[in-house]
């Protein structure tokens, strides 16, 4: 089975690497900005003929772009890609890197909403990736398909790079 947040952040990821915001990416495969969009929060998935013009675009297997880990997927491009920056994150300062994310969306989002939904988060990070770790699924899933964007952001803000791995993880 297709994982269509697997395949979000996929998409999400190689269009940052490739520096394209997603009206640029819309527009090369000719489809709307609505639709990227919605695949990279994982509401949908691209159709065939969408994931043909991704795979040319980011000079990718589509069998990669749809079933690879974001950490499968990096290591492709890596493999690519001899100019890309390493993230500058260990294990040992993803906590303090992850406070100040948190600090950049509590100023972006109403008290309640970040009480709810962030409060009770941590970070790891494991090759490559920073994973935020939410302790129960349904909040997993809340941020994942609602606030990946802004942690993304908040992420970049904090590290100073824009191709950052980020995956959700359930303490359940």
């Amino acid at each position: 089975m297709i994982d269509p947040y697997q395949v979000g952040d996929n998409i999400y990821n190689l269009r940052k690497i490739n520096n394209l915001t997603q009206l640029e990416l819309a527009t090369k495969i000719n489809v709307s900005h609505q639709a990227v969009s919605k695949w990279e929060r994982g509401d949908s998935l691209p159709d065939l003929e969408s994931l043909y013009q991704l795979s040319n675009v980011f000079s990718i297997k589509i069998d990669d772009l749809i079933k690879r880990t974001t950490n499968d997927i990096a290591q492709i491009i890596d493999n690519q890609i001899d100019i890309k920056e390493p993230l500058i994150v260990d294990k040992e300062n993803v906590n303090i890197i992850w406070q100040q994310a948190l600090s950049i969306i509590n100023e972006r989002i109403s008290k309640l909403s970040f009480d709810v939904w962030y409060k009770n988060t941590s970070a790891k990070f494991n090759n490559g990736t920073i994973i935020v770790v939410s302790p129960n699924k349904f909040s997993t899933d809340w941020l994942r398909t609602r606030y990946a964007y802004h942690i993304r952001e908040a992420l970049s803000q904090v590290l100073s790079v824009d191709n950052i791995n980020v995956t959700f993880q359930s303490l359940e």
